[in-house]
């Protein structure tokens, strides 16, 4: 009994380890993430995406019109049909909307409208269909689509009908339910057609999971150098949008190149495991790490080179499954497939969609957003721009002077300076750390007139940035990183009259890297809406409405100093009628611009004005650390005394 215990030990032995062999993947890999700037190609920007996807009916299009009318019909008598499963009618999942563009962009396009179609079919055997990849490669979905334009909907773009190529849920095989198989090819469908859009009309901050690869079984000086490749490689991978512009990175990514186009050369074509270390099992590997380190540097060429040669390699090998009578059912793999073409496929897709939208723009609004250091300039420059347009005007000065300023090295402890105009002061001010800045280093600065009356107050933190709202739509997850200000909210403001109500201070930003001012006050003098009353209405008397709104555009140098302001500047002033009703409708009205109630225009002016900043701006004097402490604007003079 023993011996034949022992016996069939030993032939299982012999049957399972070369099974096991077979089974096991002929790499290693490590999982590194590329996270990148995607810009949009699109000749217009649109800013949001609504997503539609149908599943259309199993036994066509006919008989869909056809149980449509129907049911229509039995409805009306009230009769219900359901077709939950797709066959008769066709069976919709519901809409998805993304945004396309963050709200601080241009997008003159306006909306876009995605209706993807796919069927309730199987691929039998290869036809003249082509294939598309999503995120594997062993579930196949017949996929078309239509873009449309809103709210015209103007068809702009169609594809298909394609067999996409994607990954099956656990359920997926011969035993599958229909409603297992409609989530699947929803899934698939729906995720592919998205991907494709949003690659060419979004701007976003992508992340492309990538692997890195090494071949088992290389020993001696070819193993070392293949894991040392890879062990440097990974962390380039992971930092290539804040290191990509650097000499040092495109040099180090060289280096790994080097190493794996020198064991690219003991490839052996035709051959296996038993034939040569690298053969036609495992050369997959040293494409896909060679196509990836050439697009991380632009070798754009090379990149698509090595894919293609990694779409071959990795290509599915399909056999025809057929019945009794020798007719072809459906087909399956031959072999075990440890690695599929998809990799190649979406790693060129996403390099392609990323050098579409850096060939597309201008070069200085692809430097401002894909190198770290530009972004931070041009936050900085939008920042304190806003707060000293916003102190400015509170002075009478139609243009920003330096108040507060984003170029010390170090943070100051106390500023306190004055504002000349013509060589007579108009007013003081001093920023200061408050008692709190031992935790958030926040400053304050406070505008006063001769008497030392405060005019305006404004928080900052530090590096002299003042309080903002960010675009959160850039700030989500792990694509979090130094935003864009979207807004900067005035603080404290201690003018006449009472009513008076300034806005936040918006900010955009073109295709150009131009920065776009908006600013907006109301000013509502209504007696009775400060002295509110029981018997109010005595105190109806009228008064006017006055509406002030800048809009100015700015064009930075080296994304960091503003050169010139160009503005659009509007003011208007109405009267409003007078009665009870009218004294109604205000207290429930009384910050509206226009309202609900009459109103009689006095005078509305809107007037251009262009101000060269660098040609106005001259330091006078500097202190030892090289910041100025006399500068002259124009007309306007500014002094100050810095304590570090």
């Amino acid at each position: 009994m023993k011996i034949k215990n022992v016996m069939l030990t030993v032939l299982a032995v012999f049957i399972i380890l070369p099974a096991m062999s077979q089974l096991r993947a002929p790499f290693r890999s490590e999982s590194a993430g590329v996270r990148y700037v995607q810009l949009p190609y699109s000749e217009k920007q649109y800013r949001n995406l609504t997503v539609q996807t149908t599943q259309k009916a199993t036994l066509g299009e006919n008989v869909a019109r056809t149980t449509e009318r129907a049911s229509g019909a039995l409805s009306r008598i009230g009769v219900d049909v359901e077709d939950e499963t797709g066959t008769l009618t066709d069976k919709s999942a519901p809409e998805r909307t993304y945004q396309l563009i963050p709200d601080i962009f241009p997008a003159e396009g306006g909306d876009l409208f995605l209706e993807v179609l796919f069927y309730d079919e199987d691929r039998i055997v290869a036809g003249d269909i082509p294939n598309r990849f999503y995120d594997g490669a062993e579930y196949e979905v017949k996929v078309s689509y239509n873009l449309y334009e809103m709210p015209e909907r103007n068809l702009i773009e169609s594809g298909g009908p394609f067999w996409v190529a994607g990954k099956g849920s656990s359920s997926a095989g011969p035993l599958q339910t229909r409603e297992q198989k409609y989530n699947d090819r929803l899934r698939i469908a729906q995720g592919w057609a998205t991907q494709k859009i949003r690659n060419k009309y979004s701007l976003k901050y992508g992340y492309l999971p990538v692997n890195v690869y090494t071949i088992r079984g290389l020993s001696g000086d070819a193993g070392d150098l293949q894991n040392e490749a890879q062990e440097k490689f990974i962390p380039l991978a992971n930092r290539f949008r804040t290191r990509h512009n650097e000499d040092s990175y495109k040099a180090e990514v060289e280096e790994c190149i080097k190493i794996w186009e020198n064991l690219l050369q003991k490839y052996v074509p035709g051959g296996g495991r038993r034939d040569a270390d690298i053969n036609d099992n495992n050369v997959f590997t040293l494409y896909y790490n060679l196509a990836l380190a050439n697009y991380l540097i632009g070798n754009k060429a090379e990149a698509e080179k090595y894919a293609k040669k990694g779409m071959a390699a990795t290509r599915i090998e399909w056999q025809e499954i057929t019945n009794r009578n020798d007719e072809v059912i459906g087909r399956s793999r031959s072999g075990v497939v440890h690695a599929t073409e998809d990799i190649f496929h979406n790693l060129k897709e996403s390099m392609d969609a990323y050098y579409a939208g850096i060939d597309f723009h201008n070069p200085v609004f692809v430097d401002m957003l894909i190198h770290a250091d530009n972004m931070m300039l041009v936050s900085n420059a939008a920042r304190h721009t806003a707060v000293n347009m916003y102190l400015s005007q509170t002075l009478g000065i139609d243009f920003p002077i330096d108040i507060v300023t984003s170029d010390f090295n170090e943070n100051p402890k106390h500023i306190s300076g004055s504002i000349s105009k013509n060589g007579s002061v108009i007013a003081n001010y001093e920023i200061k750390k408050n008692f709190l800045s031992f935790i958030n280093t926040k400053y304050n600065v406070t505008v006063t007139n001769n008497d030392n009356s405060v005019i305006a107050k404004q928080q900052l933190y530090e590096t002299m940035l003042p309080n903002t709202n960010y675009d959160f739509v850039l700030l989500t997850g792990r694509n979090s990183f130094i935003g864009l200000p979207d807004r900067i909210m005035p603080g404290k403001l201690k003018t006449k009259p009472n009513r008076s109500k300034m806005m936040p201070i918006y900010i955009m930003y073109d295709y150009d890297a131009n920065v776009y001012f908006t600013k907006n006050k109301i000013q509502d003098r209504w007696w009775y809406l400060r002295n509110f009353s029981l018997f109010g209405v005595v105190a109806c008397e009228r008064d006017a409405l006055r509406t002030y709104r800048n809009f100015s555009k700015a064009n930075l140098d080296n994304y960091e100093t503003i050169s010139t302001i160009e503005s659009e500047i509007t003011n208007i002033e109405r009267d409003r009628d007078r009665g009870f009703m009218a004294y109604i409708n205000a207290i429930f009205d009384k910050d509206g611009i226009y309202g609900t109630m009459k109103y009689t225009l006095i005078s509305s002016e809107t007037r251009d004005k262009r101000v060269d900043i660098q040609n106005k701006r001259a330091v006078k004097s500097s202190d030892s650390n090289g910041n100025w402490t006399k500068l002259r604007m124009g007309d306007i003079e500014l002094e100050r005394t810095i304590t570090y």
